[in-house]
């Protein structure tokens, strides 16, 4: 779901990158309340990252998805911008295709605010 948001934020809609990654990352992770350890790039931060290929057109197909789901409402569409790589906490996770990570190597993180409200300015 994510490429199909940057490729009608970005090529279709004059998203900027830096408004992208506050909708995509720091937003959410301060609405969870694990900000700035996620959402952010910055000493102490969990160094997750997701590198984009913002070129690369592919199209969207059900079998070619990392999900339990058998379908998806995007099926045919072209997506201009693909995620190459995933580092979480510093490791490589994912890179050109391949899954990486162990399985069952992520954590639950509570947020510490979770009661809070926290405005996506």
């Amino acid at each position: 779901m994510l490429p199909a948001v940057l490729d009608e934020g970005r090529n279709r809609r004059d998203l900027s990158l830096v408004r992208f990654a506050e909708l995509s990352a720091a937003g959410p992770a301060k609405v969870a309340g694990l900000h700035p350890r996620k959402g952010s790039i910055r000493i102490g931060a969990d160094a997750d990252l997701a590198i984009w290929d913002l070129d690369q057109e592919w199209q969207v197909s059900a079998d070619a998805l990392f999900s339990r789901h058998p379908w998806t409402p995007l099926e045919g569409r072209r997506i201009r911008g693909s995620v190459e790589t995933t580092i979480r906490r510093g490791e490589l996770v994912y890179r050109a295709g391949e899954v990486r990570g162990e399985p069952g190597s992520g954590m639950f993180l509570s947020g510490a605010r979770s009661a809070e409200r926290v405005a996506l300015v």
